[in-house]
């Protein structure tokens, strides 16, 4: 949301002065949020997910109204399950199926407690749930009403395999390597960063 304050100071001059107010939750910080994995072909049923990020080092974003459409359906806003709606940077938050089973779910030992879980304000996404034949688009929407990602997944998975996102940087998607996905965490198909580090130093003589 953006606010503009304006004040007209009468005197020996006028001054003219505009006060910009940036809000976390506004539409240029919103726009860094992303899709980062998509489980549209689960192990068991009701346990499609989709997976969103913050990959701003500095910017919490308050998520709350915000959407998924899946291909041509109606929009479905995603409710939290604890009512917190804040999305702090470098954070993941994961969206299920309003039916998805919680306490015995297949998910239900992998999700970090600092993860923002959310449900559908309806049972499925889309009208019946994800399709595992077809390719299928899905939208991201803000609060107010702005598309800030799309991602359009290729039904070639196995079963219990999800698409996940391999560069933060880069829309480049590629099929799990880990049965039931990484929902909440870092993705298995994510790029490995090397750190060098002197693990042992040896000093030998030198002879001439």
């Amino acid at each position: 949301m953006l606010r503009v304050h304006y004040f007209n100071l009468a005197g020996p001059f006028t001054l003219h002065l505009i006060i910009l107010s940036l809000f976390v939750n506004n539409y240029l910080t919103a726009q860094q949020l992303f899709f980062s994995e998509i489980m549209f072909i689960p192990s068991e049923s009701n346990s499609e997910f989709i997976e969103i990020y913050n990959p701003s080092n500095d910017n919490a974003l308050n998520i709350n109204h915000f959407q998924i459409k899946y291909h041509t359906a109606t929009s479905d806003e995603i409710i939290s399950t604890t009512d917190e709606y804040t999305l702090l940077p470098n954070h993941y938050a994961v969206i299920f199926e309003a039916d998805y089973d919680f306490g015995n779910g297949v998910y239900k030992d992998l999700i970090n407690e600092d993860v923002l879980v959310f449900i559908l304000d309806d049972n499925a996404f889309g009208s019946s749930g994800m399709s595992n034949s077809s390719d299928r688009i899905i939208y991201l929407i803000s609060s107010s009403a702005d598309t800030l990602d799309v991602y359009t997944y290729t039904a070639n998975n196995e079963k219990g395999f999800s698409d996940e996102r391999k560069e933060l940087t880069e829309n480049i998607w590629e099929n799990s390597k880990v049965f039931n996905g990484t929902p909440g965490k870092k993705n298995s198909v994510a790029s490995v960063q090397y750190d060098l580090s002197v693990a042992e130093f040896f000093a030998s003589a030198s002879y001439v």
